[in-house]
């Protein structure tokens, strides 16, 4: 095993994913900026090494766990399976680790102590915040499933398309009353 870092290298990896959305307005996938990250921002074998508790390398748990932390303060937004940065990620990127981590830290605080107010007041003794491994595993099983299904549809031709969108509307409690056959199904005479 290497040794620990004295740099906390999980907000260097937040200001290159940063810097790195400025240039895709519309957002990346977690698996292209995972790429981008491997390929452009220097990784060594502590960054490489495999957690005991998620099963990722390190700086995929030290992304996952900054970007909860840049996402709460505002500075990255996570929907629909794409990660895009915001007007204040774009202008805070340019500061200093030390200052950005700083900014990250304070944010997130603000956000936990009111969560946590919330939280009490819903619940009075639970406390539902998941541990950092659990948080971790959690966001990566997420992006995997959306990853799995991205994959899955884009395998799909354009009737087998339809006919999945027709049986969510219909399982929702709509009608889908008209579904296009597939050409080799009408002129063949089978189902598709």
């Amino acid at each position: 095993m290497s040794q620990p870092k004295s740099v906390d290298r999980g907000v260097s990896y937040i200001k290159f994913v940063l810097g790195l959305l400025r240039t895709h307005p519309d957002g990346m996938r977690p698996r292209d900026i995972y790429a981008e990250i491997e390929t452009k921002h220097p990784l060594d074998d502590f960054d490489k090494e495999t957690m005991k508790g998620s099963g990722l390398p390190r700086w995929r748990a030290a992304l996952h766990f900054h970007s909860v932390a840049a996402t709460k303060a505002g500075l990255l937004v996570k929907s629909d399976g794409r990660w895009r940065v915001t007007d204040e990620g774009q202008k805070f990127v340019s500061l200093p680790d030390y200052e950005l981590k700083r900014l990250m830290r304070s944010r997130y605080r603000e956000w936990s102590h009111q969560k946590s107010k919330i939280d009490t007041e819903i619940a009075h003794a639970v406390d539902g915040t998941p541990s950092l491994d659990t948080s971790v595993l959690f966001e990566d099983a997420k992006e995997k499933a959306r990853e799995e299904i991205d994959t899955y549809l884009d395998t799909l031709s354009g009737y087998e398309f339809q006919n999945l969108v027709a049986a969510l509307l219909e399982g929702m409690g709509y009608a889908a009353s008209t579904v296009s056959k597939s050409i080799k199904a009408c002129c063949c005479g089978e189902n598709d």
